[in-house]
C-alpha cells in the first residue's frame, strides 16, 4: 500500500480501518450531493459548519469531488461501511 488512505479511513497493521469521524463526514458529503449541490457549496457547507479536513484545513472543492467521485458508484457503501464498522 503506497500513499495516505482515503479520507474515511486509515491503516491499521497494513488493513485499512475506517475512522468514524470521517466517514461520518463522507456520509454528509454523499448526502448533500444526492440533494444536488455542488462541489463548491458543499465545501463551503462543511466549512461554515467548522468541520476541517483530515490535516485541518479547509475545504476545498476538488476535494469534495475526489471524495463524491470515488463512492458515487455506490453511494449506499457509506452505509454499508458505517454499519460494519459499529458491529467490528
Amino acid at each position: 500500500m503506497v500513499g495516505a488512505p482515503p479520507y474515511g479511513f486509515a491503516r491499521l497493521r497494513g488493513k485499512l480501518v475506517v475512522v468514524p469521524k470521517e466517514i461520518e463526514t463522507v456520509r454528509q458529503i454523499m448526502d448533500l450531493w444526492q440533494q444536488h449541490m455542488t462541489f463548491r457549496s458543499i465545501a463551503k457547507h462543511l466549512n461554515g459548519l467548522g468541520l476541517r479536513t483530515r490535516k485541518g484545513g479547509k475545504w476545498e472543492h476538488s476535494v469534495i469531488k475526489s471524495i463524491i467521485n470515488r463512492h458515487k458508484d455506490n453511494p449506499n457503501r457509506i452505509e454499508e461501511i458505517i454499519t460494519w464498522a459499529s458491529k467490528n
